[in-house]
């Protein structure tokens, strides 16, 4: 049976990992900010107790780390899985609690400055079934990518702390805050993509096979007003791309015309305009480069400390006999 200790206070603290700090700063702030933005509603407060919920579920599992039995390890290890995708949809809730209105026009213009019209008179014309259904597959892939992509780091034990390769943990810390970092942008840069916007329908325009109507289905259901710029589906793909890059080199050759194609399906069916791809993709370069100096610095650190521990002999050196 779980027992959970609660005598030795401060201890337990050091096994919060980076991105349980990040999620439980997110846990607290979403409702805030629901609240912020005039949603005063049975649905802010069935939020607010599922993160309730959830912040007492982190602690308590942060707390039993070194006892948790292997089911309760890997939900340990993988809830922000589930939780980034929860966290999506309550952004939505509170996108103008900042800025009461919409910024779009400038990144229609950014369509204008590149094609020279919408985006959607441009690409219509071109579209094919079977090329929309490419592009649809393109931006179905995200969903399976990200947990695979962990997955490799999960169970190849590849990863190293001191080495080139990031551990499990430390690529979700950075999908964690990939994800929360375009939640942020979110907020504070609110704009429409040219779904609402422009009242633009891919299926309107074209059609496809099974992977075309599967995103139409989730888009249809999970896509939020304001979520244009950057696009997550971007970032987040192109971060779990570049941690491939060195022990998993094959992979990551594999998979990068994939997320090319990802990245432009996001404005070719029209769920954002060509500058939030960029943006998405620059966003992640940026955080790898960030988090890849943080974790050196704490290395090299963790390496100084090492050495000043270690033992030295006191007075006069000893010579070898010759």
């Amino acid at each position: 049976m779980l027992q959970f200790d609660f005598s030795t206070k401060g201890s337990w603290q050091k096994n919060l990992r980076a991105y349980d700090k990040t999620t439980l700063a997110v846990l607290v702030l979403l409702p805030v900010l629901a609240l912020l933005a005039g949603k005063w509603d049975a649905i802010t407060l069935r939020f607010g107790l599922i993160h309730a919920a959830a912040i007492a579920l982190i602690l308590a599992l942060a707390r039993a780390e070194t006892r948790l039995p292997q089911g309760l390890r890997f939900v340990r290890d993988w809830y922000p899985i589930v939780l980034i995708t929860f966290f999506f949809s309550e952004v939505g809730r509170a996108v103008n609690v900042f800025f009461p209105f919409w910024l779009e026009p400038y990144l229609i213009q950014s369509d204008y400055a590149l094609f020279g019209m919408h985006a959607y008179e441009y690409l219509a014309p071109r579209f094919t079934p079977l090329l929309t259904e490419v592009f649809a597959f393109a931006y179905w892939a995200y969903y399976p990518m990200i947990p695979l992509v962990a997955a490799a780091f999960y169970f190849s034990k590849k990863g190293n702390a001191g080495g080139l390769t990031p551990t499990f943990e430390q690529v979700m810390n950075r999908l964690c805050a990939i994800l929360y970092l375009c939640y942020i942008c979110l907020l504070l840069f609110p704009a429409r993509g040219p779904h609402h916007a422009l009242q633009v329908t891919i299926a309107e325009l074209t059609s496809g096979g099974f992977f075309f109507n599967f995103v139409l289905a989730v888009q249809q259901r999970s896509s939020i007003i304001g979520a244009a710029f950057p696009s997550a589906h971007a970032a987040a793909a192109w971060t779990m791309l570049l941690v491939l890059r060195h022990d998993f080199k094959k992979t990551f050759w594999a998979l990068l015309p994939l997320v090319l194609l990802l990245s432009l399906s996001t404005f070719v069916l029209q769920y954002h305009y060509w500058v939030d791809a960029v943006a998405g993709m620059l966003l992640a370069f940026v955080l790898e480069g960030g988090m890849t100096w943080h974790e050196n610095k704490l290395k090299r650190a963790e390496q100084k400390r090492s050495g000043a521990a270690r033992p030295r002999t006191r007075g006069v050196p000893i010579t070898p006999p010759q």
